[in-house]
């Protein structure tokens, strides 16, 4: 493996050359297709369903308000905070203020502040707080503390003493308040059930449905961006402010899903809105694009009282029945024919030169892909078919399960051959053609070469002098080489029409039964056996690969240089950029990515046995035949 870091250089210059024609596969329709649904509610520890809203710490730990008490998320498990009482009361919000502390109003244990060394102080009739039903909390640009209770208007807080308490009767559209903010210009925003307060400069201007407010009772209220304020409403939609004034009502004749909206928040990263809605799930709009997660895609409710943006791009959605969590997919993939297909299991994956994709079944025969549609070829209705292999821009050999081969032309099949004709066995796994044209077949009793009207031109069986005849894997290589994987031989190498050498484990092999062959951006061979083999192979040397653990088949590389196999229950990525290390000397053994359906993988049972269990196709993407369909993985 010598040269291996002067060889970067070349993989990227072959990148350049890998085609990007065509649309790509895995185009999600929705935003929230790029995302996993974790779901944590009282069997994972909660004290109740509720979850009202959450806070991610500067260490990264995630404290939820739950009924009665707080909790510590750390990814993996619950832990119960009391901070020294024994219930914290019905709890609605945090707010962390310039100095890192964190404000928690609660119901009947008064405003609790967690202080930055972790101690906490109480805030209740001491300091001229009378509410028990304290909701909400803001804080202005003098220090002073809002704190909204839900029977009992606002109390103003300085300096840890209540200066007014706001009420109707002093001017306040309601007693009950829902939700409280500070905008950028100093005013307090008041949501209540009779309408909503703006407090400026000693002023109160109150708006209901009266005067520009889509509904009465203001449920949440958030600032923009931009300086608008967007309140939402119980079943009036979404009135929009500008200066504070209402400037237009959002509703479902504008594409939102629900007319009552619990949490308004803003994206900074997209410059997404999103909402949360009292029955509704959540939506997403960007660029007057709206997008709807609910009960029907894993959110745990569709009530949503909280909608928070953690760092590591996860989201944290409250809702009425515990804590949905939106998790990042670690790749980009999609399942490909789910509904196109039959139940019949998926055998192999290939794309023609036309790039239109060709899938082989168990059972339901041959489906290509041409103009974005899935069509079953008639002819082939009830076949078992497993290899696939492309050989002009008009004609596809299929390798079947005990029929022989096809030749397909224009859609159509137009030649058959089997054992009566010229093949050594009806049971095809592995096709090839070489750089001069002839067509490779393996069967499990030996090799034929055909030409590409399928005319037979040779023979390879263990009477002839082959070494193995069972075939699994077959490939062309760049320098006109055909690479045979047999099932206990190892791998065969023929050059033109002579076998040249034999590599089995007497030559560096782990194991002799091979699962994957393939000739990576470098020329190299990569091959996979049963049982912890992966292998380079450079001019006939071996080199092993130690630590890949389980049997891996399907062998790809991205454009980017890294390789893509799967397993039984798993697919998984190797790196480049481990590889150079490893063969630096600077790691004991490469680093690998393990994906599963923890990670959102549709299904983990994968084809195998044959040499069209993978692609890559001339999008980029990385194809998977899976018992239930394809998966296209965007690297």
């Amino acid at each position: 493996m010598k040269g291996y870091k002067k060889l970067l250089a070349l993989s990227v210059f072959m990148v350049i050359a890998f085609p990007s024609l065509g649309q790509s596969i895995v185009n999600y329709e929705s935003y929230f297709d790029n995302y996993l649904v974790r779901n944590i509610d009282r069997e994972d520890g909660l004290y109740r369903d509720e979850v009202y809203d959450t806070y991610q710490d500067s260490l990264g730990f995630i404290w939820i308000a739950n009924y009665a008490f707080l909790f510590r998320y750390d990814g993996i498990t619950l832990k119960q905070y009391q901070y020294d009482i024994d219930r914290m009361g019905v709890f609605t919000e945090f707010k962390e203020d310039n100095s890192g502390n964190v404000w928690i109003p609660g119901t009947g244990q008064g405003l609790r502040r967690i202080n930055s060394d972790k101690s906490s102080t109480t805030y209740d009739e001491s300091n001229g707080i009378t509410g028990t039903s304290l909701r909400n909390v803001a804080f202005t640009k003098g220090d002073s503390v809002v704190i909204g209770d839900f029977l009992n208007g606002i109390f103003i807080m300085h300096e840890d003493t209540v200066l007014t308490n706001l009420k109707v009767e002093n001017g306040l559209a309601g007693n009950r308040v829902y939700k409280i903010i500070n905008d950028s210009k100093n005013r307090i925003w008041v949501g209540t059930d009779k309408g909503l307060s703006i407090l400026y400069k000693n002023e109160i201007i109150n708006f209901d449905s009266n005067n520009g407010l889509g509904e009465n009772s203001v449920l949440s209220i958030y600032e923009m961006q931009n300086g608008e304020v967007w309140v939402g409403t119980d079943g009036g939609g979404i009135t929009i402010f500008s200066d504070y004034k209402p400037k237009e009502n959002l509703d479902l004749s504008d594409g939102i899903n629900y007319m009552s909206t619990e949490f308004i928040t803003e994206r900074i990263s997209d410059k997404s809105i999103w909402l949360g809605h009292s029955g509704g799930g959540i939506d997403k709009i960007t660029e007057n694009k709206v997008e709807n997660l609910s009960t029907e895609n894993g959110l745990l409710s569709d009530y949503v009282s909280s909608i928070k943006f953690g760092e590591a791009g996860n989201i944290y959605v409250g809702t009425e029945f515990g804590l949905s969590i939106l998790i990042p997919k670690k790749m980009k993939f999609k399942p490909v024919l789910d509904d196109d297909f039959s139940n019949a299991a998926i055998n192999g994956v290939a794309e023609d030169l036309n790039n239109n994709l060709w899938v082989t079944t168990a059972g339901d025969g041959i489906y290509v892909n041409q103009n974005s549609k899935w069509k079953q070829l008639p002819s082939t209705q009830n076949l078992g078919a497993l290899t696939i292999l492309p050989i002009t821009s008009e004609k596809i050999i299929i390798g079947t399960v005990g029929d022989g081969i096809y030749l397909i032309e224009n859609d159509e099949v137009v030649k058959r051959v089997n054992s009566e004709n010229g093949l050594l066995g009806d049971e095809i796994t592995c096709l090839a053609q070489d750089l001069y044209n002839n067509v490779w077949v393996g069967t499990f009793y030996g090799i034929a070469v055909f030409d590409t009207n399928l005319q037979k031109l040779q023979s390879f069986t263990e009477e002839s002098g082959l070494p193995g005849q069972e075939c699994l894997q077959m490939i062309s290589d760049k320098k006109g080489n055909v690479w045979v994987g047999t099932l206990n031989d190892g791998i065969l190498k023929f050059k033109e029409d002579k076998l040249v050498s034999q590599i089995d484990t007497s030559n560096g092999l782990v194991n002799n039964r091979i699962f994957g062959l393939y000739e990576n951006i470098k020329g190299e061979i990569v091959a996979t056996t049963i049982d912890y083999g992966f292998h380079f192979i450079e001019n006939e040397k071996v080199t092993p690969i130690p630590g890949i653990p389980d049997t891996f088949v399907g062998i790809n590389q991205d454009k980017f240089g890294d390789y893509w196999f799967t397993s039984n229950g798993f697919i998984v990525k190797l790196e480049e950029k481990d590889l150079e290390l490893y063969f630096d000397g600077e790691i004991t053994r490469p680093l690998y990515k393990k994906y599963t359906t923890e990670d959102g993988l549709p299904q983990t049972r994968f084809a195998y046995g044959n040499s069209s269990v993978s692609e890559i196709s001339s999008t980029g993407e990385i194809l998977f035949a899976a018992k239930k369909g394809i998966i296209a993985i965007d690297p």
